[in-house]
């Protein structure tokens, strides 16, 4: 029985030693009283601490060295001085860790700061910098922990008198931010010899706290002014229910652990129970908040806050910056309370009554929009497109209306014969683009109601999707994905800077993407379609330059069985096929003569019209056909695809655009015939990019 009982005691008295070292709670106040709280001159509060374990929380320990502070353990190789403690930050001497080379030719340095996963610090770039120092010097800050991240700075000194003292923008000093919240940073140099400096520097400080001058390029003096601030937080998170929060403390979580603040009303240490713990404020104190009362109010101190009484005929909140106190309206005779009543629920009556008519009025003239725009007309056709996987989702007029700041003229992205097109945000944040038809005859609600029933029969990568529509107003709505980077049009022919135009590399895929989608549209629908208006205008690219085709007001669905079909001429002056304007029979092949005019539009960068008489041409096809015919169609190349192609693959390209221009629409290669073609120019264009790719820096 006394051994049972012995075994139980040695059981509880680990059991209590291991909760204690494992410090994971808050304590009280009196368990501390006997620590240190002072290092030279730095006042260290919990949960910093100084001596025993129980002075400190785990990874906040300080080492009192020659009255001088440094934060103990979690960084490799060195010790940290601590300069200052902040609420949420430290302030380090950093003078040890600046990366300092003097080359006598091109030379590579690097250093890495790095802090252990267990450490309760990281380098916040909100309050630091990173600075170089010299001539012909790079640097270089890369934060290596989970995602790669870098940033750098180049500091050159092209002569002694462009170097100004106080201005860090890259004459002898240079400066650059920081990484997001990092644990391991590589600080890199790579400098090369200078008659001006003989070394160069470079190293994080605190924001603010560096100040350039020439001679430091001369004699660098990092003595007593390299500061740094890390950020800490406890590790864990505010679910854990040992969290280091005290009495009165409420918890935060932070990117890697939480903090501890006093709630509102309370002031002092939150990771602490007790006396210096989080206290009540007396907030009627006025030595501590000034008055908090206006003139006349009794200020009463609650736990937590306070309360502000009102003299006797007065009411309000009796704050100081509130309503103060105001005399009390006098009571209402009963009679006139029921008159107001009697009023106040005839008024109401009147406005149940308008409210009901007014919504029966606004269903009926949205019924009476619904079928003027073909709402009927649109279910019927839907009803028979049984292959259909996507049924548009129908928007009402106020959401469209708020998504569009109503319609404000900031929001239009372009406009057209059609319509205008209006960028939007939805609800749930997601932005779209809206257009807005012409109000207009009964053709142009065909074409709106013919481009509903054909988005929504496609379901390709390079085709816009169509993600609903508004029939409730006068003018017919659709909604689309929003595509961010404008259109091949604006790519090629309204960018000013000859070095900053689309690559050939991005030239070329935007046309076997595109050439894939018309491919697409011809032969593997349910019901071939044939698009009527190929145009760089409406050929939309996303970030990634990825094309999407666009607009299908005018576009015909054909039958299986029928290769040509009889319609008004309609499409755009410089793409129209001569073929389909002469005879008014539309064909798949009038597609690729559209096809074949943005070919060219990629190989020249000049637009399909130019009426200006000041230009060699007027019409692109024609005078590109007769540089082809006297073998000298170089001349006409945008100079950029000259520079950055092979000329045998500019040759075939420019033999698939010469075919797709034939005058006869039978003689003209058929869309898929034509991506084959370009598919199999790719291998040679993808190899040529990586090539280049291997080379960047």
């Amino acid at each position: 029985m006394s051994s049972m009982v012995t075994l139980f005691c040695c059981f509880i008295f680990l059991s209590l030693t291991h909760l204690s070292s494992t410090n994971a709670r808050a304590i009280d106040s009196t368990s501390i009283a006997d620590c240190p709280r002072k290092c030279g001159d730095i006042d260290i509060s919990y949960p910093f601490g100084i001596g025993y374990s129980h002075c400190f929380y785990k990874g906040f320990e300080i080492n009192c060295s020659q009255n001088i502070p440094y934060l103990s353990g979690y960084l490799m190789e060195s010790r940290l001085q601590l300069v200052e403690i902040l609420q949420e930050e430290v302030r380090i001497n950093w003078t040890d860790f600046i990366v300092k080379i003097c080359p006598s030719s091109n030379y590579t340095k690097s250093s890495i700061f790095w802090l252990s996963e267990e450490s309760p610090f990281v380098v916040p770039a909100a309050t630091n910098k990173f600075i170089v120092i010299g001539c012909n010097t790079t640097g270089m800050v890369t934060a290596m922990d989970k995602l790669l991240s870098y940033n750098g700075c180049y500091s050159e000194c092209p002569t002694k008198e462009s170097i100004v003292n106080g201005s860090c923008k890259g004459q002898g000093c240079c400066e650059a931010g920081l990484p997001q919240l990092r644990k391991m940073v590589l600080v890199s140099l790579h400098s090369s010899k200078s008659s001006i400096s003989a070394c160069s520097y470079g190293f994080f400080i605190e924001d603010g706290r560096y100040t350039f001058k020439e001679s430091d390029l001369l004699d660098f003096d990092k003595t007593a002014r390299i500061s740094m601030r890390l950020e800490w937080s406890i590790r864990g998170s505010c679910g854990e229910p040992s969290n280091a929060c005290g009495s009165n403390a409420s918890c935060s979580n932070t990117n890697y652990g939480y903090r501890c603040n006093c709630s509102d009303g309370y002031r002092g240490n939150p990771y602490l129970y007790g006396s210096q713990g989080c206290q009540d404020i007396n907030e009627c104190d006025e030595s501590i908040s000034g008055s908090p009362c206006v003139e006349g109010a009794k200020c009463r101190n609650t736990v937590p806050g306070f309360v502000c009484e009102c003299p006797t005929g007065t009411k309000g909140d009796g704050r100081t910056g509130g309503n103060g106190c105001s005399r009390a309206r006098e009571i209402i005779p009963i009679s006139m309370v029921l008159i107001g009543t009697l009023l106040c629920t005839i008024a109401l009556c009147l406005v149940g009554c308008f409210w009901v008519r007014r919504k029966t009025n606004l269903a009926n003239v949205r019924a009476k929009y619904f079928r003027m725009n073909g709402g009927i007309l649109l279910q019927q056709q839907l009803s028979y497109l049984h292959g259909s996987t996507r049924s548009p989702k129908i928007y009402s007029a106020r959401e469209l209306k708020k998504a569009t700041n109503n319609y404000h003229i900031s929001n239009i992205l372009g406009s057209g014969g059609n319509g205008s097109i209006f960028k939007g945000i939805l609800k749930d944040g997601s932005i779209v683009a809206i257009k807005k038809s012409q109000v207009a005859d009964k053709s142009h609600i065909d074409q709106f109601i013919n481009e509903v029933v054909i988005l929504t029969e496609i379901n390709h990568r390079n085709v816009v999707k169509l993600l609903g529509c508004c029939l409730e107003t006068q003018v017919p709505m659709l909604v689309y994905e929003y595509i961010s980077n404008g259109t091949l049009y604006q790519k090629i022919h309204e960018n000013d800077n000859p070095s900053d135009r689309v690559s050939w590399k991005s030239r070329f895929r935007i046309a076997i993407d595109t050439a894939g989608a018309l491919s697409y549209l011809h032969s593997s629908t349910s019901t071939p379609i044939f698009h009527r208006d190929i145009k760089s205008s409406n050929i939309l690219l996303d970030k990634n330059y990825t094309p999407k085709v666009a607009d299908f007001g005018i576009s015909r669905l054909v039958p299986l069985d029928k290769t040509k079909v009889s319609t008004m001429v309609l499409g755009t002056y410089g793409y129209l096929d001569p073929e389909y304007f002469n005879t008014g029979k539309l064909t798949e092949k009038s597609d690729v003569y559209s096809f074949g005019v943005v070919l060219l539009e990629l190989l020249t960068g000049r637009k399909p019209i130019c009426p200006d008489s000041s230009v060699e041409y007027h019409n692109l096809p024609m005078v590109f056909l007769s540089y082809v015919r006297n073998d000298n169609f170089i001349e006409i190349l945008d100079e950029k695809v000259v520079r950055e192609v092979k000329m045998e693959e500019l040759q075939a390209v420019a033999d698939i655009a010469t075919r797709c221009l034939l005058v006869k629409g039978d003689e003209r290669p058929t869309m898929k015939e034509v991506v084959q073609e370009l598919i199999a120019l790719s291998g040679e264009h993808v190899q040529l990019g990586r090539e280049c790719e291997a080379h960047e820096w």
